[in-house]
């Protein structure tokens, strides 16, 4: 619903990302969430080189016992920094990363 205010639909839905909770798979295939594995004070930088939506949620995990709603607190702020230079380490962590510097530079640059 959030992204259809945006003029985007179902298609333009990505895999999500969970940078707070640990799932286990066992050799059955099973799924299990590993309790504790952050904990408050635990933070997170992202980088945007471009326009992004970005959609946050802190609700329960799938995996979670219990059926107390009880979302945590979070702190969200947003910075500029100075664009990534060919020495950045953001860029130059593995060959991945520079080619996604180069195709950003050259869709922005279109």
């Amino acid at each position: 619903m959030e992204l259809g205010k945006y003029g985007l639909a179902e298609r333009d839905l990505v895999a999500n990302m969970n940078f707070f909770s640990k799932v286990i798979v066992d050799d059955s295939g099973a799924m299990t969430l590993v309790p504790g594995h952050s904990r408050k004070g635990d933070a997170l930088d992202l980088r945007f080189e471009m326009d992004c939506i970005v959609v946050l949620h802190t609700g329960p995990h799938p995996l979670a016992r219990g059926s107390r709603y009880a979302p945590a607190d979070v702190l969200l702020q947003a910075y500029r920094s100075a664009p990534a230079g060919a020495n950045d380490p953001c860029r130059t962590r593995c060959p991945e990363n520079d080619r996604g510097y180069l195709n950003t530079e050259r869709y922005v640059a279109a």
